[in-house]
């Protein structure tokens, strides 16, 4: 009985083994071949991506089930346009090993064009030996942090409209137009990161009451739960035995032209409230001098944490109301409102 109990987990270890594959490589600039930390790829479709690290190494890991087909691998890196590789495992032909040489090409001012060197569809990639050499290749790993891409599992999120930045023509308009907002909330000091084709600006924590309204200072940005408003004798005396819980808040803005859906992890309250000290203090030029195009927008993203007194606090999926429900209880919309009227 004991062999045949063995047998048998051997057996379901083995399947384990072969319930995921993986591509993995380098990720290259094709005229230096400098390698390009930072680079995400992600299967198509899917919210399964990682990304390159400071040696341009990737490791991809692919459920068996994508892995019996064709699949495509979409690579982005700042500056560059997306491009896709497609893969198919039943090609006589086909290696896990992908390497992948991207080549931004100067095609104006601002404009940058990427061709990717890979399994790929010819139709969305150009020779780029029928181009000029580029300029000098933006540096993420010197100019800006990166933000977690895809990104962890939110509470709420909500795209912001349009109009907004109706008047944007580059990226750093998309940047003074959502501070000048922020700036009249007390929204101070945000944090700058990279993330694909543009850029993720982060608030600081602060405490928020359940319908989403932001506490009065100085308890708005106490790291120690608050209760507002003040309690009667009656409820301090119920709290003592029944701790109310604290609501708090982190609002990440994305800018970039790519679609995006969360990654399937959580991510703490203190790890995400690292970002703050994390973040550069503004965004660098090599961001937003990138040119807005029509397919730019920004997406919030709603990060709530509900932290009883005993307890760590927790990530609340869902929250309990809706992305645009934070958005007009901190006032952002009705300051974003305005200033797009002036």
């Amino acid at each position: 009985m004991k062999t045949l109990c063995i047998f048998l987990l051997c057996l379901l270890l083995g399947d384990c083994a072969v319930a995921q594959q993986k591509v993995y490589g380098k990720v290259t600039d094709s005229t230096d071949h400098a390698p390009l930390p930072g680079t995400t790829l992600t299967i198509k479709g899917t919210k399964i991506g990682t990304q390159s690290d400071l040696n341009g190494d990737y490791t991809l890991i692919i459920p068996d089930s994508i892995f019996k087909s064709t699949f495509e691998i979409v690579a982005n890196f700042v500056g560059y346009t997306s491009t896709s590789f497609k893969l198919n495992p039943l090609d006589k032909n086909f290696s896990n090993l992908l390497n992948i040489r991207l080549a931004g090409i100067s095609a104006g001012a601002n404009d940058v064009v990427v061709v990717g060197y890979g399994y790929r569809d010819s139709s969305k990639a150009t020779s780029a030996h029928d181009r000029p050499k580029p300029s000098a290749r933006p540096s993420i790993q010197d100019d800006i942090p990166i933000f977690p891409w895809p990104p962890p599992d939110f509470s709420a999120r909500q795209v912001l409209k349009a109009q907004y930045f109706k008047s944007a023509k580059k990226l750093s308009d998309y940047d003074k137009i959502l501070t000048q907002a922020l700036d009249d909330l007390n929204y101070t000091d945000p944090s700058y990161f990279y993330i694909p084709n543009g850029f993720a600006l982060v608030t600081r924590i602060e405490q928020i009451q359940t319908n989403g309204q932001t506490l009065p200072p100085p308890y708005r940005w106490s790291a120690k739960t608050s209760i507002w408003p003040p309690l009667s004798w009656k409820s301090y005396f119920k709290s003592l035995f029944f701790p109310n819980p604290g609501f708090f808040r982190i609002i990440v803005f994305a800018v970039t032209d790519s679609a995006f859906t969360s990654s399937g992890k959580q991510i703490s309250k203190d790890d995400a409230t690292k970002w703050l000290n994390a973040g550069l203090n503004k965004l660098p030029s090599v961001i937003g001098n990138l040119t807005a195009t029509p397919g730019y927008n920004c997406t919030v993203l709603i990060y709530e944490f509900q932290k009883e007194e005993s307890s760590d606090a927790k990530l609340l999926l869902p929250s309990p109301i809706t992305g645009a429900d934070h958005l007009e209880k901190s006032k952002i919309t009705a300051k974003l409102n305005g200033h797009s009227n002036e």
